[in-house]
């Protein structure tokens, strides 16, 4: 095992077993890689980074034969920060070669389709399931080009307490651009399980493409699609997503996808797609619970089957009755037609107010005395 530290000029790999001060450098991506190299020798370790401002040069690369753990002391606490420099293809070349992340894990095929050979009793090293778990920190990625955790082809994962903090904070990022947590091609994994992680400043929150996942209360936010989502067995447990761009769940090839009491919300002036299945060729969506506030569509829907157990969503928007008109019509937005309609006049009306018409696209707002001026 190592610490790693920093004394705010510069940082220290200590050796956990010795106490000694192993290696020391400016730049923290050099330290962390310096630790996890160490520790490939022994095919196993757990790198433990104290609180502070970590910045990083380079991302950092893990070997695909290792049992690592890399935790923090707390997500507001342990801040890793990339200032790297990597190219713009680097968005999009994941079909070919390794895609970067400020922490990448990156293998061609899974440990446990692979043979393997006992000589002696040397047991260690033979990779039957190699597995990562990174727990209690920020990644804070200031590099428009990279990605924040990429993993491809690996067998056990487990992020807990984690926030992936992309470059972009308050405006919404361009796209085509880069992905918070990116798993690919990972569809003969063990299991992954994700809790309390928190996304924000990416292109993408989260793209998932692998099976027996659980995540519990993930967020996502300032993102312009928040998951896109392949695989079997995949559970959202009370995930949140909010102000995002353009789409808010959307899920593509095949499989079955479980939300438990989702929420979701959109910037009053856009409209969002809440569930967007495309591309989706066969596979089971189940939504339990849903919770949606602003305007919502539902779009797309190619899956075999979609199901809704439980929904409550709700919109507001301000409509006006012209003068010497006694009624306007208002398009919801919603999915179906409204259970509760609640209207609030701005300014006196001069006579009584109700709504009718209520259809699943919209309703009329109505007044027995037309208003001499806007209402």
């Amino acid at each position: 095992s190592y610490i790693v530290y920093t004394d705010g000029s510069k940082y220290y790999a200590k050796n956990g077993d010795t106490g000694m001060i192993e290696y020391s450098d400016v730049d923290a991506s050099n330290v962390i890689q310096y630790t996890v190299n160490a520790l490939k020798n022994y095919y196993s370790g757990r790198i433990h980074i104290r609180a502070g401002t970590y910045v990083f040069k380079n991302p950092i690369v893990l070997p695909n034969d290792i049992h690592l753990t890399i935790e923090g002391e707390g997500m507001h606490n342990t801040i890793l920060r990339f200032e790297t420099n990597m190219p713009s293809s680097n968005q999009t070349s994941y079909t070919s070669g390794v895609t970067y992340g400020a922490i990448t894990y990156w293998s061609d095929r899974f440990y446990q389709d692979q043979p393997f050979t006992i000589i002696g009793e040397a047991l260690s090293g033979l990779g039957l399931s190699a597995y990562l778990e990174i727990r209690d920190l920020t990644i804070w990625v200031k590099d428009p080009n990279l990605h924040g955790i990429v993993i491809h082809k690996l067998p056990r994962l487990m992020i807990q307490n984690v926030r992936l903090k992309g470059l972009y904070e308050t405006n919404l990022p361009p796209s085509p651009g880069t992905v918070g947590l990116f798993i690919f091609n990972s569809v003969n994994n063990d299991m992954y399980f994700i809790a309390n992680l928190i996304v924000s400043g990416f292109t993408v929150g989260v793209h998932h493409e692998a099976d027996h996942s659980i995540y519990l209360v993930p967020e996502v936010g300032l993102c312009r699609a928040g998951f896109k989502l392949a695989g079997t067995g995949i559970v959202l447990i009370r995930p949140h997503v909010y102000h995002v761009g353009w789409s808010a769940y959307v899920n593509n090839a095949f499989g079955i996808v479980t939300l438990i009491e989702p929420y979701a919300e959109s910037p009053a002036s856009s409209t969002t797609t809440v569930i967007s299945c495309f591309d989706w060729s066969s596979g089971r969506f189940d939504v339990y619970g849903l919770r949606y506030y602003g305007n919502f569509i539902l779009t797309n829907c190619k899956a075999d089957l979609v199901r809704f157990y439980g929904k409550e969503w709700q919109n507001g928007d301000v409509a006006t009755i012209p003068a010497g008109s006694t009624r306007v019509t208002v398009s919801h937005k919603l999915l179906q037609a409204p259970r509760k309609v609640l209207i609030t006049p701005l300014a006196q009306p001069a006579g009584k107010l109700w709504v009718e018409n209520i259809t699943s696209t919209s309703f009329d707002i109505v007044t027995d005395t037309a208003p001499t001026t806007d209402l």
